[in-house]
């Protein structure tokens, strides 16, 4: 027991026989945040406050021995959040809880469904936080946009409004290095965006709030739009869109949540009922690497540099503050 902060220290074999689950179960891969004024009463190593993903909480923990330090909440939650799936009866495994955190069975009917018919990942080994403040804030932004291009006419929007290199470059039209990455081309453009904004960003605001979380998301964008204009300077077509601003979600989820399992399904490979279970850094980084073959063959004409200067900026930022806690507060 610590005086200090008042939990039990486990290492990862006592605490995965406290909570009566395989040690396999376990992911203690958890990222400090700032150090905390306590001493490990197993060590005396400085104590560091670090969130958890898998369990989704903040936990005192020491570098030195490993250890972690639960109170009886965060013991409470680790065990719910690590209890078998199943047990319970499918029409459960997705569910909302009263904390407006959504849970996701992989193998819940709906879920297969999804998969299959957009190819998309999900998250399966952490909760969804559905009302991140800023996370929900650029989602509902990007929407009112896209619904005002509508309005006004999805062309005359792009070219008024969106990124032309060339003209940028000459000095007109710079407000429109921050409008286009709020500007999306089609509602399958914007769907896709916001859908790999919606599984990743929570993470990130999760544990750098929503300032730090804002701030890796427009540095990112911004340098996105720069990649763009220096691999593309003659060019007089309009860039729209916030995949640049995402991708540095991706990088940043990369270096803070490596191991993070995305699980992925193909509707060509339905009939074989399989599914693919990938640590973020391969899923993620496997899409990194996709970049530079589209660049190579000039696949549909995307600003493919853009996703690759907005990854690579939200790794530099994430290793930056990897251990850094919210902005303010």
């Amino acid at each position: 027991m610590c005086n200090g902060c008042h939990g039990t220290w486990y290492s990862g074999q006592s605490l995965a026989q406290a909570l009566k689950r395989p040690v396999s179960d376990l992911n203690l891969d958890f990222f400090s945040i700032k150090p905390t004024l306590f001493e490990c009463a197993q060590c005396s190593h400085e104590l560091c406050d670090g969130y958890l993903a898998q369990i989704d909480i903040h936990v005192e923990h020491c570098r030195q021995c490993k250890g972690v330090y639960l109170d009886v909440g965060e013991f409470k939650a680790a065990k719910k959040a690590l209890q078998p799936t199943t047990s319970q009866p499918s029409t459960t495994n997705v569910s909302i809880n009263q904390d407006s955190t959504l849970y996701v069975e992989a193998d819940h009917d709906v879920m297969v469904l999804f998969q299959w018919i957009t190819g998309l990942p999900i998250e399966t080994d952490s909760s969804q936080r559905l009302l991140a403040p800023m996370l929900t804030s650029l989602i509902v932004i990007n929407i009112l946009v896209f619904v005002w291009m509508i309005q006004q006419g999805l062309e005359q929007s792009i070219y008024g409004w969106g990124l032309i290199p060339n003209q940028v470059l000459a000095g007109h039209q710079t407000w429109t290095v921050f409008t286009s990455m709020f500007m999306h081309a089609n509602l399958a453009h914007l769907l896709g965006n916001m859908y790999f904004l919606f599984i990743a960003g929570d993470n990130l605001e999760t544990f750098w709030g929503s300032v730090r979380f804002l701030t890796v998301y427009l540095i990112s964008g911004l340098v996105a739009i720069l990649a763009h204009m220096i691999f593309n300077p003659s060019s007089d077509l309009p860039a729209v869109g916030a995949s640049g601003a995402i991708a540095g979600v991706f990088g940043a989820y990369v270096v803070l949540f490596p191991n993070q399992t995305m699980t992925s399904r193909w509707f060509y490979l339905a009939y074989l009922n399989v599914r693919f279970d990938w640590p973020a850094i391969v899923y993620f980084g496997f899409w990194f690497l996709l970049q530079f073959v589209f660049v190579y063959f000039d696949f549909l004409g995307v600003a493919w540099w853009a996703h690759i200067g907005g990854f690579l900026a939200g790794m530099a930022l994430a290793y930056l503050w990897r251990d850094k806690g919210p902005l303010f507060g």
